[in-house]
C-alpha cells in the first residue's frame, strides 16, 4: 500500500491507497496529530512541515511538535504482522528522509537533522542520534489500543502484566488506563527492568504486578487494585 498525510475538513489525516480505494487509517493518534499540525502546508506559520519514509514495513511521519517547544515527534506505523499498529518516537529531527534504495544500496537510511544541519544514518545502533553523542538512546512510546480481552460487558480485575521485548534490556515506564479515563496507573521505574528470558534468540521479559509494589498509589477509594472494562498501555 501506498500511504500519505492529507486533510478532512481541515483535519490531518494520514491514508492508505492500495490501488483501488483510499483510506484513513490514522485514527488511534489523530488527536495528537490534530494538536501538533495546526498549520499543514503554512510553511510561514509552521516553516518546517512534516516529512515522511517507508522503511522497512513501517510508515514514518516526522513533524515538529506545536505543544513543546522545539521537539519532534515521529509517528511511526508498522504495518508489518501481526497487524498493523502505531507507536510514537522523540529525539528524531527528521526534517527530510533520504532512503538509499538504489544498485548497490542495502536500504539504509539517512534523515537531515532539522536543529543541527547534519545528515545522520538512522537504524546503525551507533549514529542514531547525534555523530558527536552516540551513546543517548531514541526513546519510543508505544500506545496500544482499548484492550476488552473478548470480553467487553465483563468488569475486570488486572491482577499481573507481562511484556516481552527483544534486542536488548532496558527500563520502562509502563501506564495503564482504564474505561477511557486519563488517570495514570505508573509503575516504578526502579522495578521494571526487564530480564532476559532466551539468551539465543535475545528475548527479554517483564512482569508488572498491578495491585502490589509496583503500583503507585492514586487517589481512589481502594488503592491497590486495578479493574475497568477496557484498558490500554502506554510504554515508554
Amino acid at each position: 500500500s501506498l500511504f500519505f498525510l492529507g486533510r478532512a475538513s481541515g483535519v490531518p489525516e494520514v491514508y492508505s491507497y492500495d490501488g483501488v480505494r483510499v483510506e484513513s487509517v490514522s485514527m488511534p493518534i489523530e488527536t495528537y496529530l490534530k494538536d501538533n499540525m495546526q498549520s499543514l502546508g503554512d510553511t510561514v506559520l509552521q516553516p518546517t512541515q512534516p516529512s515522511a519514509v517507508r522503511y522497512r514495513g513501517m510508515y514514518m511521519l516526522s513533524f515538529k511538535s506545536l505543544l513543546s517547544a522545539g521537539d519532534f515527534d515521529t509517528a511511526v506505523l508498522d504495518t508489518r504482522p501481526p497487524r498493523p499498529r502505531w507507536m510514537l518516537m522523540d529525539r528524531l529531527e527528521a526534517a527530510c528522509w533520504i532512503p538509499w534504495n538504489g544498485r548497490g544500496d542495502g536500504g539504509e537510511l539517512y534523515f537531515g537533522r532539522a536543529d543541527q544541519g547534519q545528515v545522520i544514518r538512522f537504524d546503525t545502533g551507533t549514529t542514531d542520534y547525534l555523530a558527536v553523542d552516540t551513546t543517548r538512546d531514541i526513546t519510543m512510546t508505544v500506545t496500544t489500543k482499548w484492550h476488552d480481552f473478548g470480553k467487553p460487558y465483563q468488569w475486570k480485575q488486572i491482577k499481573h502484566i507481562e511484556i516481552y521485548a527483544k534486542g536488548g534490556a532496558g527500563i520502562l515506564t509502563v501506564r495503564r488506563n482504564y474505561d477511557f479515563a486519563t488517570t495514570n496507573y505508573e509503575t516504578d521505574a526502579g522495578a521494571v527492568t526487564m530480564t532476559k528470558i532466551n539468551v539465543a534468540h535475545d528475548v527479554y521479559k517483564l512482569r508488572i504486578n498491578c495491585a502490589t509494589a509496583d503500583y503507585e498509589a492514586l487517589p481512589d477509594p481502594d488503592p491497590g487494585n486495578e479493574q475497568g472494562y477496557l484498558m490500554r498501555m502506554r510504554i515508554t
